[in-house]
């Protein structure tokens, strides 16, 4: 077979068997059903690798061996996950709040190398966590606004927090992974 008819032969296969359902007098709903636990399935798989990710990203970022996006990137792609999964408001929230909390733990562990001079606490990474926290709460506080729900009392610190500043002998706390 000449490789130039391959892709127009696997698109007639495709439309040859997306025709194919259900046999006549069978019941669609076992097909249905099994869609269903099979999506509730990957929607869970998506969740547990997304915190595998986070927590490995962040492993490798203390160590100096991984990059502040990734982890970044690994805390929004659980952050998505959870939303995905969410059947309420309340869940979807609490993955709002989730995303913060993560983000609030790396700006404290940034804020601490900063104060010190140490590597890792860069300005531009101080700036980036500015940005991605202020990124968080937009999100939370657009979801709490679509839902008629009150911002969550749990973050009311994040709102008297005041910024910084070199020589600040303040003790912090460090990222849990």
């Amino acid at each position: 077979m000449h490789t130039r008819y391959a892709p127009a032969l696997i698109l007639v296969l495709l439309i040859a068997g997306c025709g194919k359902g259900a046999a006549p007098g069978t019941d669609k709903t076992d097909s249905r059903q099994q869609l269903e636990t099979r999506l509730k399935q990957l929607v869970s798989d998506r969740v547990m690798a997304a915190e595998t990710a986070r927590s490995g990203s962040l492993a490798a970022y203390q160590t100096e061996t991984g990059t502040l996006d990734n982890v970044l990137l690994a805390i929004d792609a659980l952050w998505k996950a959870k939303l995905g999964a969410a059947n309420t408001a309340d869940q979807r929230i609490a993955a709002h709040v989730e995303r913060i909390e993560y983000l609030w733990q790396l700006q404290i562990s940034i804020e601490h190398l900063f104060r010190k001079g140490l590597r890792g606490g860069e300005a531009e990474k101080m700036y980036r966590m500015e940005y991605g926290l202020a990124d968080a709460e937009i999100a939370l506080i657009d979801e709490c606004v679509a839902e008629g729900q009150p911002y969550p009392a749990a973050l009311a610190k994040l709102q008297n927090r005041r910024k910084v500043s070199p020589g600040d002998d303040e003790e912090v706390e460090a990222v849990k992974p």
